[in-house]
């Protein structure tokens, strides 16, 4: 039986995090992810990524939020020196070198600033610990904007111990997808692998279908946008 999943008509209208009910139930003792069309419509910078803590000297920590949204080199820079400035008490500016992919962060304000390596943008920024006090700081690692890298297919009710993130067995995932795709396009993907997930012999009535990215195995917000997929379940 072929089952076709689109989050446009989840019955809880959430197209991210989309719960499909079936009327009259459905058998599953084997499923597949046949094919999936999944609009690449989520952030790079996101709630979980946006913010960076600093010291200037003499203060405590400071937080400094980017402005969720999809970034590249130029537009980081400029978003990273209004989010200090705004967090500060000193004007900042940022550089983007496109050769190293480093950024280049100073201050004319005169107090030395220290960049947090437990910044949760520590990884988009390049950081690799606490930068030392300065007025003009080159961090130490390129940028990293690629975000997403692979989608991971997870719905709870189809249990199965074929697929196992390990300190998360409790996903339950189904497949994962590589994202092949700019940001701003569609994905469309096709399965040629034609083996089947063996799940619990049971009748569900509803699936909760969640994508998540495999890096950090949180939902991915497709920011309106609905996604289609189709399942193979015998």
């Amino acid at each position: 039986m072929k089952v076709i999943l689109n989050s446009l008509f989840a019955s809880n209208r959430d197209v991210s995090r989309p719960t499909f009910r079936f009327r009259n139930g459905l058998r599953s003792r084997q499923v597949r992810v046949s094919s999936a069309v999944v609009p690449v419509s989520w952030y790079n910078i996101n709630l979980l990524s946006n913010e960076i803590f600093f010291k200037e000297a003499g203060s405590l920590t400071l937080t400094a939020r980017l402005t969720p949204g999809i970034y590249a080199g130029e537009n980081l820079s400029e978003g990273i020196a209004d989010a200090l400035d705004s967090a500060g008490t000193q004007d900042y500016t940022v550089d983007h070198d496109p050769v190293t992919m480093k950024l280049n962060i100073k201050t004319t304000g005169g107090k030395p600033f220290t960049i947090l390596g437990s910044s949760p943008a520590a990884r988009v920024l390049g950081l690799n610990g606490d930068t030392v006090p300065g007025t003009n700081v080159t961090l130490p690692r390129p940028i990293n904007l690629t975000g997403c890298k692979m989608i991971l297919v997870s719905i709870q009710e189809l249990t199965n111990g074929d697929t196992v993130v390990a300190g998360k067995e409790n996903l339950n995932i189904l497949d994962a997808i590589p994202i092949s795709v700019d940001y701003g396009n569609v994905l469309t993907w096709s399965n040629e692998d034609p083996t089947f997930v063996n799940t619990t012999d049971q009748v569900i009535s509803e699936m909760n279908v969640r994508l998540l990215d495999s890096e950090t195995l949180e939902v991915l917000d497709l920011n309106g946008e609905s996604f289609q997929m189709v399942l193979d379940v015998i």
